[in-house]
């Protein structure tokens, strides 16, 4: 199981990933697709098409949507507030929810 970050460019293609085929008959992965050093919500439809660029590598169970990281703090700089962060996982919550109605 890995759990990646990609839910900012400093994170390199997720196609890179997967050059070794080997590693991606292996993987599980939980992909980050929620910046939490951002404020900035993340629309369903972007995570959507991010976990898209994944599904060309591996089938939709075994992909798990996570925040990037987690919403602690950063570099002596508060989290985000409550209210970013709900609007945040109903972002990810909805999102989930679209690519279960169209892949399952």
């Amino acid at each position: 199981m890995l759990n990646l970050e990609f839910s900012t460019p400093r994170a390199g293609k997720i196609a890179d990933l997967f050059k070794n085929e080997q590693i991606a008959s292996d993987i599980r992965l939980g992909l980050g697709v929620i910046d939490t050093k951002s404020d900035k919500i993340e629309s369903p439809e972007d995570i959507v098409k991010r976990v898209e660029e994944v599904l060309a590598f591996l089938p939709p169970e075994r992909i798990w949507l996570n925040p990037d990281c987690g919403f602690a703090t950063f570099e002596s700089r508060p989290m985000s507030s409550m209210d970013i962060i709900q609007e945040k996982i109903k972002s990810m919550t909805a999102a989930a929810r679209m690519l279960r109605a169209k892949y399952q």
